[in-house]
């Protein structure tokens, strides 16, 4: 009875772990620091990485890391030549987009040896971007976001992660000057 308590309360454990590591995906994905979000909660063990339709760990980090960085780059450019009080400096980092999402009905399956799991979330959303002719704009969304994790010295990482897109429609009703 004891070695089924202890492993009962390690599956609770690692289900509260992976609810965690999947929740600073999202801060890190609402706070814009992509960077910070692949060094911490990504596999550090694995190389077969994947975000979406890049594979392997130099894609998700060219793709989830550099490519969010630069285009973040040419969004506060854009902004800085249209809002006087914006400069083009590092300080300005993620002006001119907003993206809040939220994630509800987890569901996780962890395997039965403890050592990887797999979780998907319905995240609906809402999004404000300044977009290429330097103009507010704005959607809402509804996707699920299936994971893959695996658990690593120091804790239970990301390994895969695909966003299905179920719709998107532009805020039009709301004027944004």
């Amino acid at each position: 009875i004891a070695d089924l308590a202890w492993k009962k309360a390690q599956q609770a454990k690692d289900y509260t772990d992976i609810l965690n590591v999947f929740s600073a995906h999202l801060y890190c994905y609402r706070a814009q620091q992509q960077a910070y979000e692949l060094e911490h909660f990504w596999s550090k063990e694995r190389n077969d990485l994947v975000y979406n339709h890049a594979m392997g760990r130099a894609a998700v980090i060219a793709m989830y890391g550099e490519n969010e960085a630069e285009r973040r780059a040419q969004t506060r450019k854009r902004a800085s030549k249209v809002y006087p009080n914006v400069s083009d400096t590092p300080s300005y980092e993620g002006v001119g987009d907003m993206v809040a999402k939220a994630a509800s009905s987890p569901y996780v399956v962890i395997a039965e040896d403890g050592m990887s799991a797999h979780g998907i979330w319905f995240v609906p959303g809402f999004c404000l971007a300044l977009d290429e002719n330097s103009k507010v704009t704005g959607f809402y969304y509804q996707e699920k976001n299936a994971v893959d994790f695996v658990k690593e010295a120091d804790g239970w990482k990301i390994l895969r992660l695909e966003v299905w897109m179920d719709f998107r429609t532009p805020c039009t009703h709301i004027d944004f000057t």
